[in-house]
């Protein structure tokens, strides 16, 4: 039923670049607190984009609101291309749900690039008595509006998810917000909430450490990083799944001149990719690294959150 996406915005407005971008260090803002799959996201590109482009890139945390104060700073910044904020689903219901938003999620931004994406996970703490999806229907039924279900804020993409959920099989799972998947996975491993709805990308490592049991996938398939948990599809939901999809955006009134910034963290990513391969390729004893061809180098829009178009595509399992 769902994705994560993650993009990456710039602030609008900013006049023409004299100098090749870019020439001072530029601002990255997470909207959301760190435990999470936006944070170590973009701090893993900043690092990237340092190295590779010769210019300090500063992860700064902006939290609250669902994502709405971290995006907001950014609205108000200078628009002079040296500050981004990563929002992601919920970027795109902000204005419906809040007619007092301060920004216009579209005028006030120009996207930059789709960072990654990735499906959600339904899961449980390890203490916890549900072993599959099925036993969490059969205890919502048997206990109606008593079951939690934690997700990173009202309006995002889990609650409005959850909400589908709940109509789609009959039961009443009471949504939690949090400030975060980082917050959120705190009280799931003390037990303090149920259940919780947040990327694999957030989840993966508390899962594969014990601390959490994953139930069900959101993807219209199974991901690499959780392959053994089957997706809501088939468990009989034929809806097409929702995924997170992130994306960094940036302040408006660019047109012509964001591309420079999009075009020169494009190239960051892509020499630190190719560097990487190259150290791979000495490593394997090759005598040379081959470049990526054009279609390995559009992975990006996949992503390093999880689902690449070439990732192992595993069997669905009927009900």
């Amino acid at each position: 039923m769902s994705i994560f996406r993650l993009l990456l915005l710039l602030c609008l407005s900013f006049p023409a670049f004299a100098q090749e971008w870019p020439t001072k260090p530029v601002k990255f803002v997470s909207p959301y607190p760190p435990g999470g799959s936006v944070d170590p996201l973009a701090r893993i590109l900043a690092a990237k984009l340092t190295e590779s482009l010769k210019q300090q890139f500063i992860v700064e945390n902006r939290t609250g609101a669902s994502g709405i104060i971290g995006t907001d700073y950014v609205a108000k910044s200078a628009p002079d291309g040296y500050t981004f904020v990563f929002i992601f689903d919920t970027h795109a219901v902000h204005q419906a749900l809040n007619p007092n938003l301060p920004f216009d999620p579209v005028k006030d931004f120009a996207p930059v690039m789709i960072v990654g994406t990735a499906p959600m996970a339904i899961t449980t703490g390890a203490m916890k008595p549900y072993r599959t999806f099925a036993d969490v229907i059969a205890a919502a039924k048997a206990r109606p509006d008593t079951v939690t279900l934690g997700n990173v804020g009202n309006g995002s993409l889990a609650h409005l998810t959850t909400i589908v959920l709940n109509q789609a099989a009959g039961i009443r799972l009471v949504p939690v917000p949090y400030k975060g998947g980082g917050p959120l996975s705190t009280d799931l491993m003390g037990g303090q909430v149920e259940l919780g709805m947040a990327s694999t990308a957030a989840q993966a490592q508390h899962v594969r450490g014990g601390k959490m049991r994953a139930l069900v996938l959101t993807g219209d398939k199974r991901s690499h990083t959780m392959p053994d948990v089957p997706t809501l599809r088939e468990q009989g939901d034929r809806r097409r799944g929702p995924r997170m999809v992130g994306h960094p955006r940036a302040r408006r009134h660019a047109r012509a001149d964001h591309r420079q910034a999009a075009f020169r963290i494009e190239q960051g990513i892509e020499s630190s990719r190719r560097e990487k391969d190259a150290r791979r390729d000495a490593r394997d004893g090759c005598r040379r690294a081959e470049p990526r061809g054009d279609a390995e180098v559009d992975r990006r829009a996949d992503g390093p959150l999880g689902e690449s178009r070439s990732g192992k595509q595993h069997p669905r399992r009927m009900k």
